[in-house]
């Protein structure tokens, strides 16, 4: 939804509304895109014009933003974040509508809402957690209308709108927790008797180190534990979230080219995968040769061993592989292993005191710059090409002579040659690239 000059729909006479919330105005440089249905976009709009269902949209952005920061488990990846802003900003659009009708305005029992209540209870997010969320968030919905009420209402008029304010926000969030009680009941109740429940339940029980029936697992799951076991995490990349991929068969693709014979694949394949590959032979990540990478997914790997403690090794690792490489500034690999991440991922334990870190070792040249960012990118070529000026200017495509200027330059702003404290350096070097968010400048043909 783009910022367009409002038209705004006109108002009777006699209309009982308060139509203040027409003056609503996003501030943000960049408009953030909805995620409701473009039905319940239209029929905001239509009522109230494109600034203040703009300005709603923005406002159940950052209510997510909050909501995340205060309950953790309402994140976890951009399709959580997705779910969370479904609500917000349903709720924030529906409030701005019902402000202008002077009544509540029912909140429909739409695919969006049925979709986050799905979301919601296959990742076991108890409902007494989705009520905490709610009333934290009906606190800061609270605060931002009552705040634009006192800008754009006139002060003879303040007292009786601030009280409209706060009784339809009440009654709407009201009715709306309801509503997702009714909702979350029934989703609940289907998915406890069906078959994708027990595969879940079983997955949980291993991960979480449960006692277990190995065969009697085995069987549910119609994946034999007792093998080696991979495992692979499969995110949407950003940027690419309108990709049309098939996460569960790249996944399956991908582990048979691993060399697994059997698969195991959970998760929605729009956004996000978790997928296991077994087999009677060992593979490391030595012996792996990932397949061609999926444009605009990333996939993180994870090697096991054999039994349920092999498969929980391997979907540790994963998950962590994913959790580091979704971190960096810098774009990894789109197939990443632990091994290619693990040195970052313990050098980033603490991001604050490594940031400190590089900023005393790289003095000046912890500039946050695309020109002193391109000067570490060549001192890290450097390093890792054993000081070799040749070898690192071919990683890199520039000339042998570019490297060597490039490096008393850098050794000019860090003030000691690169030979004093080179594993202090090194390091120091991988948290910068890491953390810094500066692309290395092209180097001119």
């Amino acid at each position: 939804m783009r910022n367009t000059p409002d038209a705004r729909p006109e108002v009777s006479q006699d209309d009982p509304g308060h139509h203040w919330v027409r003056g609503l105005r996003s501030e943000a440089d960049a408009p953030e895109e909805p995620v409701c249905s473009a039905e319940t976009i239209a029929s905001a709009v239509a009522q109230v014009g494109a600034d203040p269902v703009q300005w709603a949209v923005e406002l159940g952005a950052r209510i997510a933003d909050r909501t995340i920061r205060r309950l953790p488990e309402f994140g976890g990846g951009r399709a959580s974040v997705t779910t969370l802003r479904l609500g917000t900003e349903q709720v924030a659009i529906y409030m701005v509508r019902s402000l202008d009708a002077g009544h509540m305005v029912h909140t429909p029992d739409s695919a969006e809402t049925n979709s986050m209540i799905h979301d919601y209870v296959h990742r076991r997010v108890p409902m007494d957690r989705i009520w905490a969320g709610m009333r934290y968030g009906h606190a800061w919905l609270t605060e931002e209308f009552m705040a634009a009420c006192r800008t754009l209402v006139d002060r003879d008029q303040r007292a009786e709108e601030l009280e409209s304010v706060s009784q339809i926000l009440f009654e709407q969030v009201i009715t709306y927790a309801a509503e997702l009680g009714e909702l979350y009941r029934v989703e609940n109740d289907a998915w406890i008797s069906s078959a994708e429940f027990a595969r879940d339940d079983a997955i949980r029980s291993i991960l979480e180190g449960e006692e277990i029936d190995e065969n009697a697992l085995s069987q549910t799951l119609r994946y034999p534990l007792s093998q080696f076991h991979l495992a692979l995490v499969l995110k949407v990349a950003a940027g690419h979230e309108s990709a049309s991929a098939d996460l569960h068969a790249a996944a399956s693709e991908l582990l048979q080219s691993l060399g697994t014979t059997t698969t195991l694949v959970v998760g929605d394949s729009a956004s996000e995968v978790r997928a296991w590959g077994g087999c009677d032979h060992t593979i490391s990540a030595d012996d792996a040769i990932p397949g061609k990478a999926i444009p605009g997914v990333d996939i993180a790997i994870g090697f096991g061993g054999r039994g349920a403690n092999g498969f929980r090794r391997a979907t540790e690792e994963a998950v962590r592989t994913a959790d580091i490489a979704g971190k960096l500034r810098y774009r990894p690999p789109s197939i990443v292993t632990y091994a290619q991440v693990s040195l970052v991922g313990l050098l980033l334990e603490n991001s604050d005191q490594a940031a400190d870190f590089a900023d005393r070792e790289l003095g000046k040249l912890a500039e946050k710059s695309p020109h002193v960012g391109n000067l570490r990118e060549t001192v890290l070529a450097y390093f890792e090409c054993r000081h070799s000026p040749r070898a690192a200017g071919e990683r890199l495509f520039v000339a042998k002579n570019t490297v060597i200027y490039r490096i008393k330059r850098a050794e000019e702003l860090i003030g000691r040659s690169l030979d004093e404290r080179p594993a202090e350096t090194w390091a120091a070097l991988l948290i910068a690239k890491s953390l810094y968010d500066c692309e290395p400048e092209v180097p001119k043909q």
